[in-house]
């Protein structure tokens, strides 16, 4: 053993008594700078928006990591929709006041064979709630985006009609729902339709049965609340008006509310059932 092999050596136990040391401090201090999960799989955040022809999946997903991707696994009876997250990512402090990115579809996956009859789970193997494209419900006529928040901080909206915006329903706690027209459309009661459904594992709650009315030809349920109404009938503090009723294994809800000071009142009951009714699906015929 000569003099440089030597001195590698004694180097080499330096480094490792130093290591040693500060891993010591480390786990006295509760563990290391980088103590904890830094990468896993997560499921979707919001609801699966799934193509009409079965083969491009969208999903939400939004956390406090360096780095994300949305991946599936395909087999036989069913497709695995996993986020595969790499963190921790450089958040904002809190009160920084940075505008966090809203959630949206922000993330696809090109499936090799339609989606068809198998189900779509996520990485713990509970069912995903989904909804296939071609049965987005949608107003009649073009829609007029209008967004009410700071341009400054926040980048503008999408048309609506392109690009369904999840969203949470004072109804339907621990669904996912996805908007297809919301609260930036300008109309009489400026009204917004969502189709909701229940992931596995989320308790399934239905909403405040109503007055029983026919819509598309199927009974809904006509509800109302007020100002000072208690959940599930409290929306933002402002009188509103909705229908609910089951539709392709989704929950629809359209609700009419007086939002702003100057809006219009809720749609009356009749005008909104015939809204309803003059609701159009993306493809006719994935709307039974």
């Amino acid at each position: 053993m000569n003099a440089r092999t030597v001195t590698a050596l004694v180097a080499a136990s330096a480094v490792m008594m130093a290591a040693t040391i500060a891993g010591a401090a480390w786990l006295a201090a509760g563990g290391p700078p980088w103590a904890g999960p830094d990468s896993g799989y997560s499921p979707p955040q919001t609801m699966v928006l799934v193509s009409g022809d079965g083969r491009t999946l969208q999903a939400g997903y939004v956390a406090c990591v360096k780095d994300a991707a949305m991946q599936a696994i395909e087999r036989p009876g069913s497709v695995t929709l996993r986020v595969y997250w790499h963190g921790p990512g450089g958040c904002a402090p809190s009160g920084a006041g940075v505008a966090m990115a809203e959630l949206t579809l922000n993330y696809q996956v090109h499936l090799a064979s339609p989606l068809g009859t198998r189900r779509l789970v996520g990485p713990d193997g509970l069912a995903l709630p989904w909804l296939n494209q071609a049965a987005l419900l949608t107003f009649p006529g073009s829609s007029v985006p209008r967004s009410h928040r700071n341009p400054a901080s926040a980048p503008p909206l999408p048309a609506l009609t392109s690009l369904p915006l999840p969203q949470s329903e004072p109804l339907l706690p621990g669904a996912r729902c996805l908007q297809t027209q919301g609260l930036q459309t300008q109309g009489p009661g400026r009204p917004e339709v969502e189709q909701c459904a229940y992931g596995g594992g989320t308790p399934l709650v239905m909403p405040s049965a109503g007055a029983l009315v026919t819509v598309r030809g199927r009974a809904a349920h006509l509800l109302q609340g007020y100002e000072h109404s208690t959940p599930p009938l409290a929306r933002h503090e402002a009188p509103w008006r909705g229908l609910w009723w089951a539709q392709d294994g989704t929950i629809v809800v359209l609700v009419s509310q007086d939002w702003l000071p100057g809006d219009p009142p809720p749609l009356p009951a009749a005008s909104l059932v015939a809204l309803a009714n003059s609701l159009s699906c993306q493809q006719p015929a994935a709307c039974r």
